[in-house]
């Protein structure tokens, strides 16, 4: 919003994504996609949004960007993988809270061909809760 501020007007399109990302092609013309709906990676065998990466119409910013953790009533009503229940208390993935702030909002979400790779360093440091959670892939 600074930015925006800055330059006089608001950008068309907000895009967010992980520095660590390795683009295999070109994200594209950003004038072929449909300005009504999020595009973003959708996780594999799960069908969650990944919370990684995503091409924000600027009119869904506050939807997509405005995450906060989601009521047990939100999560009852969206459909998500990415939910279990624990001890009677409805736990969640970060996919999953988006996928429930954008349904609280009415948007759509389009699948964008999923043509990176995540990077990570080859060693772990210490101290480092990725590694010690297991996230270092070999």
């Amino acid at each position: 919003e600074a930015a925006e501020t800055q330059r006089g007007r608001r950008f068309d399109w907000l895009i967010r994504t992980r520095t660590d990302l390795r683009w295999m092609a070109p994200i594209g013309d950003l004038s072929s996609l449909n300005r009504d709906v999020v595009h973003t990676f959708m996780r594999e065998g799960r069908g969650d949004p990944t919370d990684f990466f995503g091409i924000v119409p600027r009119k869904h910013a506050e939807a997509y960007f405005g995450i906060s953790c989601p009521s047990q009533e939100q999560l009852n009503r969206v459909r998500c993988a990415g939910k279990w229940d624990e001890k009677g208390v409805i736990q969640h993935t970060c996919e999953c809270a988006l996928l429930c702030r954008l349904n609280e909002f009415g948007v759509q979400i389009a699948r964008f061909p999923g043509a990176v790779d995540i990077i990570r360093p080859q060693v772990c440091h210490k101290g480092d809760q990725k590694c010690t959670d297991g996230w270092f892939i070999d």
